[in-house]
């Protein structure tokens, strides 16, 4: 999940800034970003399955595709949000377009990005635990599923616990890292 995560973030974040800055591009790309976000995560698992096979490539290939999306699009937004008045201001100071990009777009649209890293993180959970359900030979999923089908009752709910106890930890984690990212951003709206 970590890794196809973090995937999805880096191609997510580079790509929506990338199309947030080319709105004629995006527009051209909508469709296709419209079609790709709509596609019912659940229901690609069978055709990853088909394309991949099983194991823990296609498991990541999946959590990546689906959760690319959330990170994407709101990146696309974030940076179409930036304050022109910021924009304005790094022009007359010369910055090059990296140094925009990285030093006033990004960090502008930072609230949006990471709300759209919250979404995708828990689509990239959700996506976990479907794979290790349908299309795995390990995993807290797969072992959930094995003893629901041989009726052990106790370690089916024990699964389960488990599974409810790290979503809660994972998002709990990323709060805390969001907090502390937009500190400025809290402040800034108190004001």
């Amino acid at each position: 999940m970590v890794t196809g995560y973090a995937i999805a973030v880096v191609v997510g974040v580079a790509l929506g800034a990338l199309l947030g800055r080319l709105p004629l591009v995006a527009r051209a790309l909508n469709p296709t970003l419209q079609f790709g976000r709509a596609l019912p995560a659940t229901a690609l698992v069978p055709v990853s399955i088909v394309l991949l096979g099983v194991g823990d490539v296609p498991k990541i290939a999946l959590i990546a595709f689906v959760t690319l999306f959330p990170v994407m699009l709101n990146t696309i937004d974030g940076v179409r949000s930036v304050d022109p008045v910021l924009e304005d201001v790094s022009g007359s100071y010369r910055l090059t377009r990296a140094q925009r990009v990285l030093h006033v777009q990004l960090p502008a649209a930072a609230p949006q990005v990471l709300a759209g890293m919250r979404i995708a993180l828990s689509v990239a959970f959700v996506m976990m635990v479907v794979t290790e359900l349908v299309a795995a030979t390990n995993g807290i999923g797969y072992v959930t599923l094995q003893a629901q089908q041989s009726f052990q009752v106790p370690l089916m709910w024990s699964g389960m616990l488990l599974l409810g106890i790290l979503g809660v930890l994972v998002n709990g984690l990323f709060v805390l890292v969001e907090r502390r990212l937009l500190r400025w951003y809290a402040q800034e709206r108190e004001d």
